[in-house]
This record gives structure tokens, sequence and C-alpha cells, in this order.
């Protein structure tokens, strides 16, 4: 999204459920935990950062990296829900 939020939706009632702020660049990637209690989201700043769903808060961000000849468009949480791959 290129207003750098991610926002989580109820799919049952479309009502939002909260907005994460943080990314200064364009999403280009986010993704679920397999328990659906963290996102981790990838933005064209160049970091990957890892949500708590339930209160939006920032739990983990990367550190800034150069890959601007690479293309983001996969991410997944690891089973324990503190590393993205």
């Amino acid at each position: 999204s290129s207003d750098r939020l991610v926002k989580i939706w109820d799919v049952a009632t479309g009502a939002e459920v909260c907005t994460m702020t943080g990314h200064s660049g364009g999403l280009l990637c986010v993704s679920f935990s397999r328990d659906g209690k963290r996102v981790v989201s990838g933005s064209s700043d160049l970091l990957v950062k890892i949500w708590d769903v339930a209160t939006g808060a920032e739990i983990w961000s990367s550190a800034r990296h150069d890959c601007s000849d690479k293309c983001l468009c996969a991410m997944e949480i690891n089973v324990y829900g503190d590393d993205a791959v």
C-alpha cells in the first residue's frame, strides 16, 4: 500500500480492527503468522517489521539494508513467531 500503513480488517463485519504505522515507504509485502497473532511487513523503506495483531505494536524491525536491486515478494514468520524469513 502506498499509504505506508498496515491495516487489519474483520472479514465478517468489514470493520477496521487496527492500523499499524511505522514504515516510511510503500508496503511491498505483508504476511500473517500461522497462529494469526503476528504480521510481518516489508517496505520500500528497506525495513522488515513484525507486528502484534492484538495491540498493533511493533515487536521487531530489521536493520536498514541496501537491497535496491532485489524485489521483496514473499515473507513468512517462523513457527515460533519471532523471526521473519
